[in-house]
């Protein structure tokens, strides 16, 4: 991992802004007073984070200088959300495993004294408030009435005004695991710590670009990465999970699987089945800094057949609602993970915003739909021209629905009743398509300019 310094600002008395990047493993003491050795190489770990989940597996790939018989082992670099109890340990190169005895985790912040007295006689740079601010670098000798540094000359500077320190790089942010292990035989080995950390987590958005005659659509996405985690990752290697997986006390979700693995058209990064679920592999490292949100490309496609869809359905809105589907099948051949859509069309005067919806997980071969928003010049009026009770809890009931189209073009429009209980339509015109148990369709064909008239007679019998 990559190793930066850490710079301190004091806002005020008391209050510490402290600034600091990926840890890395330092030398660590056992309690037989023998030194173990922790060090990690560039690309050595591995991130697989789970979709809306809060969630990610961390494999990290080490070098571990262990001792013969039980020794004690300071694990740092590690996240400070860590699940202790999903720690897992392996030396894939060991003829006997290693034995994990005992495991603690301390998670404790890191302060300004602590710093302090753990940089003393290493060098450091010290801004300070005087007039338009000052810069001072040297040998931290001591912290008593002030911050004393030894310059290269030898003279001693007594900083009282002290706004800000930066301290070289260095390998802690205050987690650490701490392990008792025993090996049967002493010497350098690789092992690899895999644990479960909260605060990671990703989400996709895509951008669908209609062409301005409406009959196909571009298709770009991203996935932004948060990492809340404690822990900078520069570099690793990334996974992505689109799936729900379930966690005790949640629920889930149909999962959906695909048989080969393959590169998305125009994306950095390949798409496998991962048991149930869909992975997402990015064929590069990527720096991931904690408390940053990271934006990566994710799918394209170009293209894509589309239909618009006009449907009025009184129990779901007052207007005329316009849809834009297509098939995730053609040129995209990738499953969709879930995430928000937003619309725009190309027009000879630019482009334009139309709506946005969010998508469920959609696998390949199935139907993409999208709410818009409502048509402005399609008008929707509907009344109940008659109501009568049959019995107890039985009722019959007539509507009619009216739709205008002031548009320049004729408008073909979905009509959609529900209905509860038994129920049947003793008559209407137009004829009407069955759906469901509840919901019956009428197909509206209003010229424009003109009306279009539907009307029906149900009679229905309510369950109470």
């Amino acid at each position: 991992m990559m190793r930066r310094g850490i710079s301190v600002a004091l806002m005020s008395i008391g209050m510490l802004l402290l600034l600091f990047s990926t840890p890395t493993s330092q030398a660590v003491q056992t309690d037989t007073s023998e030194t173990a050795h922790l060090n990690t190489s560039p690309g050595a770990v591995s991130l697989t984070i789970y979709q809306a989940q809060d969630l990610a597996l961390i494999e990290d790939r080490r070098t571990l200088e262990l001792t013969q018989g039980a020794s004690e082992y300071q694990i740092q670099g590690i996240s400070t959300r860590l699940l202790p109890e999903s720690v897992q340990l392996e030396a894939p190169e060991m003829s006997q495993p290693l034995q994990l005895l005992e495991q603690r985790f301390e998670n404790d912040a890191i302060s300004l004294e602590q710093l302090l007295k753990a940089h003393l006689g290493q060098e450091i740079e010290v801004f300070a408030s005087q007039g338009r601010g000052m810069l001072y670098r040297g040998r931290l000798v001591s912290t008593q009435g002030g911050v004393i540094l030894e310059d290269d000359s030898g003279r001693l500077q007594v900083i009282q005004d002290a706004t800000r320190f930066l301290f070289p790089p260095q390998g802690s942010n205050g987690s650490m695991l701490l392990w008792t292990l025993v090996s049967e035989s002493a010497g350098l080995q690789p092992i690899q710590l895999s644990y479960l950390s909260e605060g990671l987590d990703w989400n996709a958005q895509y951008t669908a670009v209609m062409d301005s005659s409406e009959i196909a659509l571009d298709l770009d996405s991203w996935v932004s990465i948060t990492n809340v985690s404690g822990l900078s990752f520069e570099p690793a290697q990334l996974n992505l999970i689109a799936g729900q997986i379930h966690r005790a006390g949640r629920g889930i979700s149909p999962p959906m699987a695909q048989e080969v693995a393959k590169a998305a058209s125009g994306s950095p990064f390949v798409e496998e089945p991962s048991f149930e679920y869909h992975r997402y592999a990015l064929q590069r490292p990527v720096q991931l800094p904690d408390g940053e949100t990271v934006q990566l490309a994710f799918l394209q496609a170009h293209a894509l057949p589309m239909e618009k869809k006009y449907i009025f359905a009184p129990y779901a809105d007052d207007g005329v609602q316009v849809w834009v589907e297509f098939n995730n099948a053609g040129p995209m051949e990738n499953p969709l993970p879930a995430g928000l859509v937003r619309l725009y069309q190309r027009t000879p005067e630019g482009m334009e915003f139309i709506g946005e919806d969010r998508i469920s997980h959609t696998p390949i071969g199935e139907r993409v739909k999208l709410l818009a928003g409502l048509a402005f010049d399609l008008v929707a009026n509907r009344i109940q021209t008659d109501h009568k009770q049959l019995g107890e809890r039985t009722y019959r009931d007539s509507y009619q629905i009216t739709l205008t189209n002031h548009k320049g073009e004729d408008a073909l429009v979905q009509v959609r009743e529900r209905f509860y209980g038994d129920w049947k339509i003793v008559s209407s015109e137009p004829e009407f398509t069955k759906l469901d148990a509840q919901t019956i369709e009428f197909q509206l064909l209003v010229a424009k300019d003109a009306t279009a008239v539907a009307q029906y007679t149900v009679e229905y019998t309510l369950p109470y």
